[in-house]
């Protein structure tokens, strides 16, 4: 057997393993974008209700400025939350991505590995053909 065609099935599945793990790193960016969004919105809220519950500071009573800090400080906590799983999909982000930068790595090697393969294996077969087209030539002219 060749050394081409041995090499293509581990050629193959390097090939899945590559297109796996970019779908991998394809969902993980979608969730990274997606909790990123959700921070950035939870973030807008907050800056909005803390410039409101300022402004209305003058006018309201006592239990309602206590509400709106306990509110403040409940919503801060969830934004320091929200961020803690921002940083966890950004890790999972790179680690996805540098799987799939090995396993593309591995597919290219193996893909140049069998187009060297597969070129020699051509080569060779010209040769053959051509010591042969040269033997016929030789036994032609005696």
């Amino acid at each position: 057997m060749k050394k081409g065609t041995r090499l293509e099935p581990l050629a193959e599945l390097a090939g899945l393993r590559e297109a796996d793990a970019a779908r991998r790193l394809a969902a993980m960016l979608r969730q990274l974008q997606e909790k990123q969004a959700e921070l950035d919105r939870l973030r807008q809220y907050l800056a909005e209700y803390g410039q409101h519950a300022r402004q209305g500071a003058a006018t309201v009573d006592t239990a309602r400025l206590q509400n709106a800090r306990s509110f403040l400080s409940r919503l801060s906590e969830a934004v320091a939350l929200q961020q803690a799983e921002v940083d966890k999909a950004a890790a999972g982000y790179r680690s996805a991505s540098e799987s799939w930068q090995d396993s593309r790595k591995q597919a290219k090697t193996f893909a140049t590995l069998l187009d060297r393969y597969h070129d020699e294996e051509l080569l060779a077969r010209e040769r053959r053909e051509q010591a042969e087209l040269d033997e016929r030539a030789a036994r032609a002219d005696k």
